[in-house]
């Protein structure tokens, strides 16, 4: 038996990915298998399909924000095709959740799915609305996109395990950080300073060799027959097997949740060093 600290994680999203908010509840799961006696924090995960109750008095969603948005800890947004069911008063139900999540400080991490769609499926002024809402969190950097659910996996995971590292695991937003709510943008798991930025051995061999390019830039390309991921002239995906790529993948995506480097455009196929990644890369040069 052993004491811990419950965080309540909301898993935010429209109604068309339901693999991933299996794969949220599955991987806190997990996490709190492995690691909630050693840390002694719990994991809880939330959502309107398990914690939601009938109620009246109030429009559909602020029902939903009182009943179960507002004890959250953390929040968690997934998106693929749709940007969701206008609310009234936001865009989108998910939409309103995040802005709602963020204005009261608390801290959030938002993954776009990169998956293939068939296009006739897809409903036209829901995903170009999601494009624009895409655009604007990918030109601050501070997202994740993913092209599997096994990636997605281990983006939770890795975001999880980063959290946790940390004094206080869940605290929210600065003030300067605030201000981005109206973009709806974010994961800061990195709020404190970069000393502490516990990272991947393979996450740091990236960053160095990214910090040494003269553009600081880092490509992943997919293309027919393969993949590549590189930068300084050096190609990370040698010998092309799935074990190579998901292993320099997750190091990319670790960078890309620290702040270290920012998507470029919103294609996920270019990323560029931050000025937190430069000094970073220069502590681990002289170390």
């Amino acid at each position: 038996m052993y004491s811990a600290n419950v965080y309540k994680i909301f898993l935010a999203s429209p109604s068309d990915v339901p693999k991933e908010r299996q794969i949220a509840r599955e991987t806190i799961n997990k996490w709190n298998e492995l690691h909630s006696e050693e840390t002694g924090i719990i994991l809880q995960a939330i959502g309107w399909e398990t914690h939601s109750f009938s109620s009246m008095g109030d429009r559909a969603q602020g029902i939903l924000n009182k009943q179960i948005l507002q004890d959250a800890d953390f929040l968690i947004g997934m998106f693929w095709t749709r940007i969701g069911t206008p609310t009234g008063e936001y865009e989108s139900g998910t939409l309103e959740e995040i802005k709602e999540h963020i204005d009261a400080g608390k801290p959030a991490m938002i993954c776009f799915s990169e998956q293939p769609v068939q296009m006739g499926s897809v409903e036209q002024e829901q995903y170009n609305k999601l494009i624009e809402f895409k655009n604007e969190c990918y030109e601050k950097g501070l997202v994740s996109g993913y092209e599997s659910l096994e990636a997605f996996k281990t983006i939770i995971n890795d975001a999880l395990v980063r959290r946790a590292n940390k004094k206080e695991p869940f605290i929210g937003f600065s003030n300067v950080e605030s201000e981005l709510v109206s973009s709806t943008v974010i994961d800061t798991t990195i709020n404190s300073s970069s000393s502490e930025l516990m990272l991947s051995d393979d996450a740091k061999e990236l960053l160095i060799e990214a910090s040494n390019d003269p553009g600081g830039d880092i490509l992943k390309l997919a293309f027919l027959g393969g993949s590549t991921l590189q930068t300084n002239g050096r190609n990370f995906l040698v010998d092309g097997t799935a074990r190579e790529k998901a292993r320099w993948e997750a190091a990319l995506n670790v960078l890309i949740v620290e702040n270290l480097v920012e998507g470029i455009g919103y294609k996920n196929e270019m990323f560029r060093v931050t000025h937190s990644g430069y000094k970073f890369a220069d502590k681990l040069k002289n170390t």
